[in-house]
């Protein structure tokens, strides 16, 4: 489940945490856009470690 650390009317932030790896949302109603990243870290299992970004158009139902 995603935590909601920022809810604006300029933007809504949220992050999620699973084990070794953290995602981050971010939401910007006004301009449409929204960001995803994801990072993962695997220290004990040979230190490999994986990160994305994503952007992407968003509507928002009002």
């Amino acid at each position: 489940y995603a935590h909601v650390v920022t809810l604006t009317y300029e933007m809504i932030s949220a992050i999620e945490t699973t084990g070794s790896a953290i995602a981050t949302f971010s939401f910007y109603p006004e301009i449409g856009i929204g960001f995803f990243t994801f990072h993962e870290a695997k220290p004990i299992s040979g230190a490999d470690a994986k990160a994305a970004t994503f952007i992407a158009k968003c509507s928002f139902a009002t």
